[in-house]
């Protein structure tokens, strides 16, 4: 699903996209039960707090009629605990109140709400390890008519299936002013992160001891990035993060770490304005971020063949399999279209981890091929 209001599907892994719903909403959350039960979450251009469904895997999406009167005005994040309890958090906006939540505990046929103004002023995303116990993450202001640049992040925190909240971050004087918690991610029982997003830096949270307390680590790279979105790690050493990348919302940088967070390197190459991760797996195999563009994450080499759309042609000077962990240069080779006189030769620079990540979307033209 996209900001443009379209709904996509793939079943080959993303090798292939078949559009199969639109709406006139910017589309901002989604979340599955199952193959066939599933839900999307919008920011309401036509009315708010709008929220689809799906019984068939898709193929019909219908308006959920019967919301609570009390529910986010812009519904930025899902989380399908089971086949039976579903989350949904909101707003990301300070002039869109209340800061709320909605829930189902009988699959999505009726869903229950309740106001969080007592604890945030905005809420993104939220993340659920039961029934019972999760998180959600956005950020506060005390000032009557807050903006943006008023708030401080908070990571909210509950055991009873979302009656009480404690704050897990309650000592808010190590943060900027400007700064609130955008995406979360668990690891395992123990591990968590969060990504903050701060228009002229860039930081996450961490946590080791299951979420009871958090760290604030600054994004260090050389390009400076800033205005995060999405992270995801693999493990508790190696993980990413992107999102605008400047505060003009025009950089769309992603930066890595192979330490845990301490220390961060550029990484563009992975993809740009990147919103979303998603790990599968334990250890992790597959992954896919999504932004501007979709990325694949595998362990093992991505064999072009599966995004092949026309014949497959030959790019790589070489297609010895290399294990990295720094610098790389690229040779290759791109043969002009049928009919052409000449081809085009270069060398492109990459620096990744020990992994592959392959872009999917695809060009038309039969010679082109998805980068890194």
């Amino acid at each position: 699903m996209n900001s443009n209001g379209d709904i996509l599907a793939t079943k080959d892994g993303g090798g292939s996209w078949q559009k199969q719903f639109h709406s006139d909403d910017y589309l901002r959350c989604v979340g599955f039960a199952n193959l066939s039960r599933g839900w999307v979450g919008t920011l309401g251009r036509r009315r708010p707090g709008r929220l689809y469904q799906t019984r068939d895997g898709g193929k019909i999406w219908d308006e959920v009629k019967n919301l609570p009167a009390v529910r986010p005005p812009l519904i930025c994040g899902l989380c399908v605990v089971n086949e039976s309890v579903i989350y949904a958090s909101g707003t990301n906006e300070p002039t869109s109140t209340p800061p709320a939540m909605i829930k189902s505990t009988d699959g999505g046929e009726t869903w229950t709400g309740w106001d969080m103004t007592e604890h945030a002023t905005i809420l993104i995303d939220n993340f659920f390890s039961s029934p019972t116990e999760g998180w959600v993450v956005g950020g506060k202001s005390d000032k009557p008519n807050p903006t943006r640049d008023d708030l401080k992040p908070v990571v909210l925190h509950t055991q009873d299936g979302g009656k009480t909240w404690t704050n897990r971050i309650p000592d808010v004087q190590g943060f900027p002013f400007g700064e609130w918690g955008w995406k979360i991610q668990f690891l395992n029982e123990k591990v968590g992160f969060v990504s903050l997003e701060n228009l002229k830096e860039a930081a996450i949270l961490k946590t080791t001891d299951g979420g009871q307390t958090w760290v604030r680590l600054p994004v260090n790279d050389p390009q400076h990035n800033a205005n995060l979105e999405g992270i995801g790690f693999v493990d508790e050493e190696h993980g990413w993060v992107g999102g605008w990348g400047t505060a003009d919302f025009t950089g769309g940088f992603s930066s890595a770490t192979s330490d845990g967070g301490r220390n961060w390197r550029d990484a563009n190459e992975i993809g740009r304005f990147l919103n979303r991760f998603r790990f599968f797996g334990n250890p992790v195999t597959l992954g896919y971020s999504s932004g501007r563009t979709v990325y694949k994450y595998s362990s093992a080499p991505i064999p072009l063949a599966a995004f092949a759309i026309a014949q497959p042609t030959e790019i790589l000077d070489t297609n010895e399999l290399v294990e990295v962990s720094g610098p790389i240069e690229i040779a290759y080779t791109v043969p002009g279209a049928p009919g052409a006189s000449r081809s085009i030769s270069g060398i492109v620079s990459a620096c990744m981890p020990a992994c592959c990540w392959k872009r999917r979307t695809l060009a038309l033209a039969g010679t082109r091929r998805p980068g890194i």
